[in-house]
This record gives structure tokens, sequence and C-alpha cells, in this order.
């Protein structure tokens, strides 16, 4: 399910009422429709899967069993305060959706990474908004 494994990341945010609440239910995979682009109201959180790589195990091969994933999720807010706090809740939810997966059978267990490895960019203003924001990249670890 590596090729789906934004949906996993989709679900986990969506799933978390303070970060809906925050947002104003305005998390987007893979982009912001073009009514959303036009009235472009912050904050909002955009998710994508940016590439994927099969790692083969032998040279025999066609295809190895797992994938490594990487998923971007960019979030805009209006100030750093609020970047901090969106941005932290994000990564928790994510971590605590992921230990949820690991003990269920739940529809969409199967969209869980087996690992991954966290980092960020570092944070931007746009002074055309206003506003700032950061992309949380995650580097998993999936079944093919």
């Amino acid at each position: 399910m590596s090729l789906s494994t934004d949906k996993f990341f989709y679900r986990a945010l969506k799933a978390d009422t303070a970060i809906m609440k925050a947002t104003g239910g305005r998390i987007f995979n893979p982009a912001r429709t073009t009514a959303d682009e036009k009235e472009d109201r912050i904050p909002y959180i955009t998710i994508t899967l940016d590439e994927l790589d099969n790692q083969s195990e032998t040279k025999d091969d066609i295809e190895g069993m797992t994938d490594q994933v990487t998923i971007t999720i960019l979030c805009v807010a209006k100030d750093r305060e609020a970047l901090a706090d969106m941005t932290e809740a994000v990564r928790k939810q994510c971590r605590e959706y992921l230990y949820a997966m690991e003990e269920s059978d739940e529809d969409g267990a199967e969209l869980a990474p087996l690992d991954w490895h966290f980092r960020a960019s570092g944070v931007e203003y746009d002074k055309d908004k206003p506003c700032v924001y950061q992309a949380l990249y995650y580097e998993c670890d999936t079944n093919r």
C-alpha cells in the first residue's frame, strides 16, 4: 500500500479534533482546491506523497518487499506561536495514530508505515499572505 501512504497521514490528522478545530478542517491531500486557493484562509495543512523508492533486496529482484516513501506535511499558520502549536500537534498525532494502528485491525491499518525517519524544514515567512510555514517530512518504510 506504499502508493497510498499519504492517506494514512490524512486520516491521522482528520481524526484529531484539536487539529481539525485549529485548521477549520482545512487539511488537504494533495492540494487545495481552486476555491480554497482563492480564499487563501489560514491556517491550513497540505499533505503530499513526494516520492517512492523500492528497496530491491538482490540484483535478481524485479521489486523488493519494502518501499521508502517520502510524505510532506506543509503546515501554514498566521504567526510563529500558532505554527509551533500546529507542528507539535501534527507530529504528536501522527506518532500516536501509528501506535494505535499497530495494535489495531481497523480499516486503514494496512496503510500504516512500518517505521519512519522524521525531519523538518526551517520556519519560513511569506510576507504576501502574510503567514509562516514549515514542512514536516516523513521518510517512511512501508510494505510494497
